[in-house]
C-alpha cells in the first residue's frame, strides 16, 4: 500500500491563514511487510529516523495504540516551504487509520492538524486537494474546497527567503479586519464566477501594509503587463496563480529578468488530496 500526500502552500491572500492549495509534488509512504520492530527507509532530510522515533510512525502509534510495526519507505519531493511537516502529519494519521484501524474521519484529521499547527489551511488542502479555505477557532474547524479557474502555480524560490508577516503576528484594526473579510468574500465569488483577473487583483491586496520585496514587485510588474494578476507571498516564496493559457508567455517574459537571482518552477494544482494506491 502507498499513501501519497500532496505538497501545500498557505498564508496568502485575504485572511492569510484561511486559504491553502495543493500542488502535484508528493510525500509518499509505502507500507511493506509487518515487522517485529519498526523499520523506516527515508530519503527525507527532515524525517529520516529509521525506527519508531520517525515522526510519521510517532503520529500513527499515538493515534492507534498497539499498531503492528511495519517496514516503511518514505520518499519526499517536499521541504519545509512546500508543507512537508503537514504532509508527514497527515501521512501518520492515514497510517493509523488504514493499518491501525483508528476511527479517523476527514473532519477529525483536519481538526487534529489545526490543533497541531494553529491553522488548518495547509492540512485542509493536503486532505481535500485543489484550493481550499478553512477557519479554526475554539477547537472547531470549518473547511471547504473552492471552485477556481484552471490555474497553474508558478513558484519563485528567492535566493534568500522572503520575510513574511501573517495576520496572526500583526494586530490589525477593526476596519482592516472588515476589509479583509469583504475582500475574502469577493475573492470566493470571483473564483466561483471564473473572473480570473478580479480574483487576482483581490489576491494581491495586502491590507496589512507589508512592503513588497524588490523581487515580488518585479515579478508582479511583469505579470501585470500580461494582464496576469495573483502574485503573492506564500510560505516564504513568491507564488503566481496563472491561467494555463498564459503561463508560457509569463515564463518567456520572466526569462529576460536578469535581476531575479532565484529560480522558477511551474507546477500543477493537485486536484485530489490524499491518494491511496
Amino acid at each position: 500500500m502507498q499513501i501519497k500526500i500532496p505538497g501545500t502552500l498557505g498564508g496568502f491572500g485575504p485572511g492569510h491563514n484561511s486559504l491553502g492549495l495543493a500542488i502535484n509534488k508528493y510525500f509518499e509512504v509505502e507500507v511493506l511487510e509487518a515487522q517485529e520492530h519498526w523499520l523506516v527507509e527515508s530519503d527525507s532530510l527532515a524525517f529520516r529516523q529509521n525506527d519508531e522515533s520517525n515522526y510519521v510512525v510517532a503520529v500513527a502509534t499515538k493515534l492507534a495504540h498497539g499498531l503492528q510495526p511495519h517496514h516503511l519507505k518514505i520518499r519526499s519531493k517536499l521541504d519545509a516551504n512546500l508543507g512537508e511537516t503537514v504532509a508527514a502529519l497527515v501521512a501518520g494519521m492515514e497510517l493509523a487509520r488504514l493499518v491501525g484501524k483508528a476511527e479517523l474521519d476527514l473532519y477529525t484529521e483536519i481538526t487534529l492538524a489545526a490543533r497541531t499547527f494553529g491553522s488548518g489551511n495547509q492540512a485542509t488542502a493536503a486532505l481535500l486537494g485543489g484550493v481550499t479555505t478553512s477557519f479554526f477557532e475554539d477547537d472547531e474547524v470549518f473547511a471547504s474546497g473552492l471552485a477556481t479557474p484552471d490555474y497553474q502555480v508558478l513558484l519563485y524560490y528567492p535566493a534568500e527567503k522572503e520575510a513574511g508577516t501573517t495576520a496572526n503576528e500583526t494586530m490589525v484594526s477593526r476596519t482592516v479586519a472588515e476589509q479583509y473579510g469583504a475582500a475574502g468574500n469577493m475573492l470566493i465569488a470571483a473564483w466561483q464566477n471564473q473572473q480570473t483577473q478580479l480574483a487576482g487583483r483581490l489576491l494581491e491586496r495586502d491590507l496589512l501594509g507589508r512592503e513588497p520585496s524588490l523581487e515580488l514587485t518585479r515579478i508582479r510588474q511583469a505579470a501585470n503587463a500580461l494582464d496576469v494578476y495573483g502574485t503573492v507571498f506564500a510560505n516564504g516564496m513568491i507564488m503566481t496563480l496563472v491561467a494555463r493559457e498564459q503561463s508560457q508567455d509569463l515564463l518567456d517574459v520572466l526569462a529576460y529578468a536578469k535581476d531575479l537571482r532565484g529560480r522558477f518552477e511551474l507546477l500543477e494544482l493537485a486536484k485530489e488530496g490524499i491518494i491511496i494506491e
